[in-house]
């Protein structure tokens, strides 16, 4: 079934979110130019026009998956920051509930998060474009430090070192909601996590 073309979208736009569907359902040995062109809804071509090889392919969707994760990151950090303002204390069940939402968000997109994680993982470890996806940016930086800053309030001890445990387990979570499929809330998860460090 073709992907539905908005007409207000750009090509190139039409072609990533294309190229991440296929991704996400049948793997990174299914991307094809043809198969591109077939779930764009765009005639046969039109995606070497804009990604000549499958490498210059691969960089199309990365930097739109790159993109996104950004956005997702900054939006993470101001709604940690609305939900629990400086100086107010925390309770561990209410920050829990508050990460398990965010990572709801972020599954809101989980043809994102399958294509993201599958090429994580097939990916050459040594190609650029893999480490674009994996390297740490200024926005994840500050989703770091916003995390830390909510766990010393929470008078939680090590919190830096706690703050990376934390979105370690997030990402697992939200990996093992791609393997499974599942919908299941991972507040329990993490209120057990944040319980066991308090």
């Amino acid at each position: 079934m073709p992907f539905p073309i908005a007409s207000d979208s750009p090509r190139r736009q039409l072609i990533a979110d294309a190229g991440v569907r296929i991704i996400a359902s049948q793997g990174l040995r299914a991307l094809t130019h043809r198969a591109v062109d077939g779930a764009a809804g765009i005639a046969e071509g039109g995606t070497s026009y804009y990604a000549r090889t499958r490498h210059a392919l691969l960089e199309l969707i990365v930097d739109e998956l790159t993109a996104r994760s950004i956005a997702d990151a900054e939006n993470g950090v101001r709604t940690l920051r609305d939900q629990f303002p400086g100086g107010s204390s925390l309770d561990v069940e209410v920050l829990a509930h508050a990460i398990s939402e965010l990572m709801d968000s972020l599954w809101a997109r989980s043809d994102d998060m399958r294509a993201r994680y599958a090429l994580l993982l097939e990916l050459d470890p040594l190609d650029p474009i893999r480490e674009r996806l994996a390297q740490r940016s200024d926005v994840r930086q500050a989703m770091f430090d916003e995390t830390c800053s909510i766990l010393q309030r929470a008078e939680i001890r090590n919190a830096p070192v706690r703050a990376i445990e934390l979105l370690a387990l997030a990402d697992a979570l939200l990996m093992r909601r791609a393997v499974t499929q599942t919908d299941a809330s991972d507040a329990p998860i993490l209120e057990g996590y944040l319980r066991g460090i308090a």
